[in-house]
C-alpha cells in the first residue's frame, strides 16, 4: 500500500509538472505573437493561473519571483475595502444605505451630496474626478503622491466639491480614488480602529490571508521599476490607503481569488452582485468590488487592475468555468491585455 502510494504521488507530480510545462510554452506563445511585451524580457513578472482544483505559478522575465514576494497592489485594494465594508453591513457594524454626511463633523457635510451613500461611494455613482484636483498643492514628491495629502484634506476636498448634473434615469459611474478614500475615514471614525486593524479582523484572518497588509516594513517589497526605469520609494499614505494601499503576495491573491469563486463567503458574495443602475456600458458592468465584462461568447468576467509607481497587478476570473488569471509585475508598465488573453485560451477561445 505505501508502495503504490508513493507511486501514485510520483506520478502525480510529474503529470503536475508536464502540465506546468504545456501551460508555460502556449503562454509564451501568446507573449511573442499576440502582445506588445518585447523579447528579451526586461522587467519579470510572476502569472498564477487557477484550472478548476488546480494552480500552477510560472515566472516570465530574467529574475524569479516567489509566491510569497511582496507587491503594492493599488487600485486592486479597492476590491478588500468594498469586501470589508460589505462584512461589516453583513454585521450590522455599519449600513451601506446611510448617508456619507451622516458620518461627518458638520462642517465637512456637502449640501450638494446630502442624498449620497456609501453604497454610492463605492459604486463611483458620485462624480469625483479620479484624483483631487488639489492633489499637487500637497504633491511635495511626484513618484510618491499620496505621502502628503492628509486626511482632512480629503474632507475639506468633499466638502467643496459641486458635482456636475447627473441623468437621474442612468446616473453615470465614474472610477475615482476618492470614494475609497472617504470610506476609509467613515469605516474608522464609525469602528473606532484603524483600516489596518479593520481588515485582519474582520476579513484577513476569516479568509487566511496572512501575507496582506496595509504595514508591510518597505525593505520587504519586492523590487520595482518606473516608466524610466528607475526604482522609486514603495508608495506611503496619510490618506488613500484604502483606495491605493494593500501590500499582498501571489499566494494570498490566489487564495482570495479562489474563495471568490466558491460564493461561500457571504461578504465575498455582495461584493460580487450586480445592483441598479451599474452598467458603465453594454459589456462593462460595476460591482462593489469588481468590474464585471459580460458577453454572449465570453460569458461573464470579474475583472481588477492596480498601479503604483513601481508595480503593476492584475486579477480576472471566470466563475462559471472556475478558472482564473492573476499577475504580478516588477514594473510600473504592466503586461497590457495578457492576462485575458491567457484567460481565454484556459477557456477553450470561449468555446
Amino acid at each position: 500500500m505505501k508502495t503504490f502510494t508513493l507511486f501514485f504521488f510520483l506520478f502525480l507530480g510529474q503529470f503536475l509538472q508536464g502540465q506546468k510545462a504545456e501551460l508555460f510554452r502556449e503562454i509564451d506563445k501568446i507573449i511573442r505573437f499576440d502582445t506588445d511585451i518585447v523579447y528579451p524580457i526586461e522587467k519579470s513578472f510572476v502569472i498564477g493561473v487557477i484550472i478548476e482544483d488546480s494552480t500552477y505559478v510560472l515566472n516570465f522575465g530574467p529574475e524569479h519571483i516567489d509566491s510569497f514576494d511582496l507587491f503594492e497592489i493599488g487600485g486592486i485594494t479597492k476590491v478588500f475595502t468594498s469586501t470589508l465594508a460589505s462584512q461589516l453591513d453583513l454585521k450590522n457594524l455599519i449600513k451601506l444605505d446611510t448617508t456619507i454626511n451622516s458620518f461627518l463633523p458638520e462642517k465637512y457635510q456637502n449640501k450638494y451630496l446630502e442624498d449620497y451613500t456609501l453604497e454610492d461611494l463605492m459604486m463611483h455613482k458620485i462624480g469625483f474626478p479620479k484624483r483631487p484636483s488639489n492633489l499637487s498643492s500637497k504633491e511635495y514628491n511626484f513618484s510618491n503622491p499620496y505621502a502628503y495629502y492628509t486626511k482632512e484634506d480629503v474632507l475639506y476636498y468633499y466638502a467643496n466639491f459641486k458635482p456636475q448634473k447627473a441623468n437621474w434615469f442612468r446616473p453615470s459611474l465614474k472610477y475615482s480614488h476618492i470614494n475609497y478614500a472617504l470610506l476609509e475615514i467613515i469605516l474608522e471614525a464609525k469602528m473606532n480602529m484603524p483600516l489596518e486593524d479593520l481588515f485582519h479582523f474582520y476579513l484577513f484572518q476569516d479568509l487566511k490571508l496572512y501575507n496582506t497588509s496595509l504595514a508591510m516594513p518597505d525593505q520587504k517589497l519586492k523590487i520595482g521599476y518606473d516608466r524610466s526605469n528607475m526604482i522609486p520609494e514603495p508608495w506611503s499614505y496619510q490618506s488613500f490607503a484604502g483606495s491605493e494601499g494593500l501590500v499582498s503576495c501571489l499566494n494570498d491573491l490566489i487564495k482570495f481569488t479562489k474563495q471568490s469563486m466558491d460564493d461561500r463567503t457571504e461578504s465575498l458574495v455582495e461584493a460580487q452582485k450586480v445592483r441598479k443602475n451599474s452598467k458603465i456600458n453594454n459589456k462593462l458592468s460595476l460591482t462593489y468590488a469588481w468590474y464585471i465584462l459580460n458577453s454572449k461568447q465570453t460569458g461573464r468576467i470579474f475583472t481588477h487592475s492596480g498601479t503604483t509607481e513601481r508595480h503593476k497587478a492584475y486579477i480576472h476570473y471566470k466563475k462559471e468555468s472556475r478558472t482564473g488569471v492573476i499577475i504580478l509585475c516588477q514594473s510600473s508598465e504592466g503586461v497590457g491585455e495578457l492576462g485575458m488573453l491567457i484567460l481565454r485560451m484556459i477557456n477553450n477561445n470561449w468555446n
